[in-house]
């Protein structure tokens, strides 16, 4: 299940794992195109995982949408992770402290 929106630049993929749920994006994940995006959170969060996986190894760039969409489900959430983030979307997960919160792993 992939959710593109018409003119949204950003996809998700669900993807089950052995220990939770891997959500895969692409693209750019803005206010433009978070509301595409964000049924698929909303999918995995219901099912209560003890782990969500998103890969943003694909991801171009996020804005403070993508962010706080991020943030809302590491609310819900008992572990999220961020894993292979581009050096820019690194950077400033690090200049705003939220890897505690969102952890980056490789």
């Amino acid at each position: 299940m992939s959710l593109p929106e018409a003119g949204a630049s950003a996809t998700a993929t669900p993807l089950a794992e052995r220990n939770g749920w891997k959500i895969a994006l692409r693209g750019e994940l803005d206010l433009a195109s978070a509301p595409a995006v964000r049924p698929c959170f909303e999918e995995i969060i219901r099912r209560r995982p003890a782990c969500v996986v998103v890969d943003v190894s694909e991801l171009s760039f996020m804005d403070s949408t993508g962010i706080a969409l991020m943030l809302e489900a590491a609310d819900q959430v008992p572990v999220l992770e961020l894993a292979n983030p581009r050096p820019i979307i690194r950077a400033v997960m690090e200049s705003m402290g939220l890897t505690e919160t969102l952890r980056i792993v490789p």
